[in-house]
């Protein structure tokens, strides 16, 4: 289902990577099923998660734009107010296995800041072969859907969009809207990791689907809603603020208020959803917690009018 471009070589030059890289990341899709997942919130992480929420929940109901919703299961039918939406947090990424080790050794700082990464060998991490295998897992709770998506809204980091095309694509190929949202990128600034590719090398990354049935070729992603070729959110010493990110998650919960579709999902990041899940939208406390790698949660939105 996936072009194999890359794979022949056509594009390693425009983005940094070689064929080998990029047949591991598109072959995984063909392996067995996936391996059990990891923690939900790594060991090191547990007393920094902790402390964000209490930080992002004092936000809620300041940033102007909010949703009341519950955690429903998939084949819930949305009422007339109502949006369906799985919200999906990326499958494990190469710079995740990094950070574990690099905690694991007891090092200072992140392995993916500028100064321990100064050739940008983590920028816009891929997946793993795990990670790959995570989002696989998702696609029979999707199958199962009596009522298909009508939208897909991805960040526009490869982690984030290869995830929703490895859960996603095989279902409704090239039948509806996948969209990268520059809003749903991951906390912005000094890590290489959270630093995307230019807008024309992500559009060859993901290339257009091979001509089926007859019908015209189309993009395989829409990067329209992307303003600037360039990350915006990048600084190579300064990383994005709770409120900025924040923000960013209440204009994209208005932006997506507004859609007309009734059925979505969004493949974004742990700190987006974080934000997302702990300023913005009005939720249970049993809803708000850590996105694992490789979660989705059904959501049932009503967004404030």
């Amino acid at each position: 289902m996936f072009s194999r471009q890359i794979l022949n070589g056509e594009h390693e030059e425009d983005l940094g990577i070689g064929k080998q890289e990029a047949l591991s990341m598109f072959d995984v899709m063909d392996r067995n099923a996936p391996p059990a997942p990891p923690p939900k919130v790594e060991a090191h992480e547990a007393a920094e998660v902790s402390s964000a929420q209490r930080d992002l929940q004092k936000l809620l109901g300041t940033l102007g734009a909010t949703a009341r919703g519950r955690l429903v299961a998939d084949d819930y039918a949305p009422a007339a107010t109502e949006k369906l939406v799985f919200f999906i947090r990326h499958g494990e990424g190469r710079h995740n296995v990094a950070q574990r080790d690099w905690r694991a050794a007891k090092k200072a700082g992140e392995p993916y800041t500028v100064d321990n990464d100064p050739d940008f060998g983590y920028v816009d991490a891929e997946l793993t072969e795990v990670g790959a295998k995570q989002a696989e897992a998702l696609r029979p709770r999707f199958a199962r859907l009596e009522e298909p998506l009508d939208l897909i809204v991805t960040s526009p980091m490869r982690r984030a969009t290869q995830t929703a095309l490895y859960a996603l694509d095989h279902i409704w190929i090239a039948k509806i809207p996948v969209v990268a949202h520059e809003d749903c990128h991951e906390t912005g600034g000094r890590h290489t990791c959270d630093k995307r590719l230019s807008r024309t090398a992500l559009e060859k990354y993901f290339p257009p689907y091979d001509n089926l049935e007859g019908e015209p070729y189309k993009s395989r992603v829409d990067y329209a809603q992307l303003e600037s070729e360039e990350d915006p959110l990048w600084h190579p010493e300064k990383r994005e603020g709770k409120r900025a990110i924040c923000k960013r998650a209440a204009r994209f919960a208005a932006w997506l208020g507004q859609r007309p579709e009734k059925r979505a999902a969004v493949a974004a990041h742990s700190g987006f959803l974080l934000a997302l899940f702990n300023a913005v939208l009005d939720l249970p406390d049993d809803a708000r917690g850590w996105f694992g790698t490789g979660e989705c949660r059904a959501v049932a939105l009503t967004f404030a009018t």
